[in-house]
């Protein structure tokens, strides 16, 4: 039976700093934005009728299903960001960062429908009909990205700083993790509230949905306390449907607990973790797999201490995700099969999502054959934008470094900086356009200051974290 034990709350403080002045050249580069979107949403609208009229038609289709349900998020979150633009011709640092987080959340969403149509399209391309053609219009628009996140900082002009204190509330898990988040309540403003995971393998498909915030799983350590299953592309699951855990409930935390997807190499796209909540954190966690292991999807992500294990593209997606003193373990994979690591999937050159690999340690997992090639990874984006900074590299990564997805990218940014170990040297790189060794400026910018701003979430984490390049 659960247990609860107290529940308390630390009284927080805020400090707001305003200096305000817009210019009349700003205000029309927001009401420009505002009309941009506008249009926009009633694009999605439409798609989103035919969405319903196919899943009436199709109810058994999987890919429809999970392409309403993304499809259903991004036009909440486009709505959000209309809603906090109407009117306003100033925002402070803060606010400014989080609408075009969400923005940014809201375009990966769209686009997720229309990656999980072309998977599931073998033999039905007449039955989705014009779907694909319009969700590609709404999916990658780069022109609307590009006025919305240009007026928001030109309409930048103050700084906001803000610290929240933490509270926990505490329940301990029954037989089985998800009928646990089921007890935990709504109402519970911005408090933490944690699940202890006790030791054990848990068989089941977690999900954190987005009306349960600032949950925390409290495991017992990642090699005894371990959420896994086996869903794959090969047994039928879509990449989305597939994964173990997904979260989707802002300002989680996990520690000391593993996330598995057991299918093997011969499962093909098998995720072990899916996350799509803004400002989450894992801490002294496991994530094992082989293809697609940690699907880092959406919004801000920090990943500090952790294993993550797989074979191809396995740490991918489009959140603005920093992963700090991980150990990244490149397993076997299938004969005549490479190892590309990571794959980004930013689309356009203004958005905001990036990667960032800093002080990690690239490890040949057990049974790794040294004749496997490794590559630090794959643009999965017109866009990509990954840094890898001061790593030691143990396996040996390929001198090209990276592999391409669709013929030679032209805005991809893959920088590299102060990296050792096998490979590590940028000599025989290929030659794209955006493929660099950073100087120090510019891997600052990839690091927790930068990419994530304001880091008080992290700070009421209590996980520790580096500023910039210490």
């Amino acid at each position: 039976m659960a247990s609860y034990k107290l529940h308390f709350t630390i009284p927080f403080f805020v400090f707001l700093f305003i200096n305000s002045m817009v210019a009349r050249g700003d205000k029309v580069a927001l009401l420009e934005s505002q009309r941009a979107l506008s249009h926009h949403i009633q694009k999605i609208s439409r798609v989103q009728y035919l969405l319903a009229n196919l899943t009436k038609e199709y109810t058994k289709d999987k890919s429809l299903k999970v392409c309403s349900e993304v499809v259903n998020e991004g036009y909440r979150l486009l709505g959000n960001v209309q809603r906090r633009m109407e009117g306003v011709t100033q925002y402070d640092s803060d606010t400014s960062s989080s609408i075009q987080t969400t923005f940014s959340a809201a375009s990966t969403y769209l686009r997720t429908c229309s990656q999980t149509l072309k998977e599931g399209r073998k033999g039905k391309v007449h039955q989705y009909g014009s779907l694909l053609h319009h969700i590609e219009d709404v999916a990658v628009d780069c022109s609307l990205e590009n006025v919305t996140m240009g007026a928001l900082q030109e309409a930048t002009n103050f700084k906001k700083n803000a610290y929240q204190g933490s509270s926990y509330g505490l329940i301990h898990s029954g037989n089985d993790v998800l009928s646990t988040i089921d007890m935990i309540p709504l109402s519970r403003a911005n408090d933490y509230f944690m699940i202890r995971i006790r030791p054990g393998r848990y068989n089941e498909n977690v999900v954190v949905p987005p009306e349960k915030p600032f949950l925390v799983f409290a495991g017992s350590g990642k090699h005894v306390t371990v959420i896994t299953s086996n869903r794959s592309h090969a047994s039928g699951y879509n990449t989305w449907d597939s994964a173990t855990a997904m979260i989707l409930g802002s300002n989680f935390v996990a520690y000391d607990i593993a996330f598995e997807n057991s299918a093997g190499p011969q499962g093909g796209q098998a995720v072990a973790l899916l996350c799509s909540a803004n400002q989450a954190v894992f801490y002294r966690c496991s994530f094992r797999g082989y293809q697609d292991t940690l699907y880092a999807h959406a919004y801000l992500q920090f990943y500090r201490d952790c294993d993550i294990y797989g074979t191809i593209d396995f740490i991918f997606g489009d959140a603005t995700a920093i992963f700090q003193y991980c150990h990244i373990h490149v397993e076997q994979p299938l004969p005549g099969q490479s190892n590309p690591i990571v794959a980004q999937q930013r689309q356009c050159p203004n958005g905001k999502t990036g990667f960032t690999i800093q002080n990690c340690i690239i490890y040949p997992a057990v049974g790794f054959h040294t004749s496997t090639q490794t590559y630090l990874g794959r643009p999965w984006g017109r866009s990509t934008r990954v840094a890898f900074i001061s790593n030691q590299f143990n396996v040996m990564i390929q001198p090209p470094g990276w592999l391409s997805w669709n013929g030679i990218p032209s805005q991809v940014y893959l920088g590299e900086f102060n990296n050792t170990g096998l490979g590590a040297s940028m000599t025989g790189r290929v030659a794209w356009p955006g493929v660099k060794s950073l100087t120090q400026a510019e891997a600052y910018n990839m690091t927790a200051d930068v990419m994530f701003g304001d880091l008080s979430w992290l700070h009421k984490s209590r996980v520790p974290y580096l500023r910039g390049l210490q």
